[in-house]
Order: C-alpha cells, then sequence, then structure tokens
C-alpha cells in the first residue's frame, strides 16, 4: 500500500472500504461513487461500467452539471488525502514531494482541480512549501502495466544474473 493515498482514511465515521479501514478517499473517489453522483447507476447497470464512464466523460465534454458535480467531490476527497500525505511528510514519516493521479483521474485533471484546489487552499496559503507538487499522469490506462515492464526490465538490466535459469520442460514425446 506505500503510495496509496487512496487508502489514507479522511474520515472517521466514513464508509468501510475493502482494505479493512474506513473512510479512505477510495469510497468517495471510486467509480460506482462517481457514477452514482453522476446519476449513472442505472446506466452502469445496463451497459457496464466502461461504458459508464465512457459516457461520464462525454457529458463532462457536453457541460452536465451533475457530471462536474461528480468530479469537484472527488477532487475534495483528493485534496483531502494530499493533506494527509502533507501531514505525513511534516512529521517526518513520508518525503513524497509529488502525487501523481492516474487513470481516469489524469483524465480528468482539470475537472479535479477545482476541488483540490479548495480543500488544499488555506494550507497552502499557511506553508506552500510543505504541501506535495499534484500532478496529471499521462499514461492514461497503461500506466501500471508500463510501470509494471519498466520495473522489471530496470531489475533485469542492473543484475543479469538475479533472473533464475529454468530449465525448458520436457518434451512429450507421442506413445508408438
Amino acid at each position: 500500500m506505500a503510495g496509496e493515498i487512496a487508502h489514507l482514511p479522511i474520515a472517521l465515521d466514513g464508509p468501510n472500504c475493502p482494505c479493512g479501514t474506513w473512510g479512505c478517499p477510495a469510497r468517495y473517489i471510486g467509480r460506482q461513487l462517481r457514477l452514482h453522483t453522476a446519476g449513472l447507476d442505472r446506466f452502469a447497470e445496463t451497459e457496464g461500467g466502461e461504458a459508464a464512464l465512457a459516457e461520464l466523460d462525454r457529458r463532462l465534454r457536453a457541460g452536465d452539471t451533475g457530471a462536474d458535480a461528480a468530479l469537484e467531490t472527488a477532487g475534495h476527497a483528493l485534496g483531502a488525502a494530499a493533506l494527509r500525505v502533507a501531514a505525513l511528510r511534516v512529521a517526518g514519516v513520508t518525503d513524497a514531494g509529488e502525487i501523481t493521479l492516474g487513470g481516469h483521474l489524469a483524465t480528468w485533471g482539470e475537472r479535479l482541480r477545482p476541488g483540490l484546489d479548495a480543500r488544499l487552499v488555506g494550507r497552502r496559503a499557511l506553508a506552500p512549501a510543505m504541501h506535495p507538487l499534484i500532478t496529471f499522469g499521462v499514461l492514461g490506462a497503461e500506466a501500471t502495466l508500463r510501470g509494471a515492464s519498466q520495473t522489471c526490465r530496470d531489475a533485469l538490466l542492473d543484475d543479469p544474473t538475479s533472473v533464475p535459469i529454468v530449465p525448458p520442460a520436457p518434451v512429450a514425446t507421442p506413445l508408438p
């Protein structure tokens, strides 16, 4: 869970989270809540989650106020999580200087920014240097796969002998 700010609780009485705690930002910014807040529950049930996210994106581009409200709520939750990261940084628990949001959150970064900024504005005024930079990823849906591939490639190039040599599986010979 290192670096997973979506599971740093932000509300003492928030909803239960599958990670084992409650009040996690994931419960406020997750796909289901964004679709629910935008009024797309029924659409998701009939058309599927990916189609519902595409519809949310279409509605955002069309200026739908319900869709905008869904991302503003998510932005506030992300801002609260960023405040937690900043507090942990001040306490010396982490040295996170940057938070990168990926996937659909990156796609909708400019729509999330108002909620994020509204949540952070007071603290930024008091201690501007103590807050991590919040950026939006550029790799989209492939970010996790690309990161995993890069990590494996780097490990192999750093120490080629670290990869075990596995003998080939025996080839089955047909019975006479």
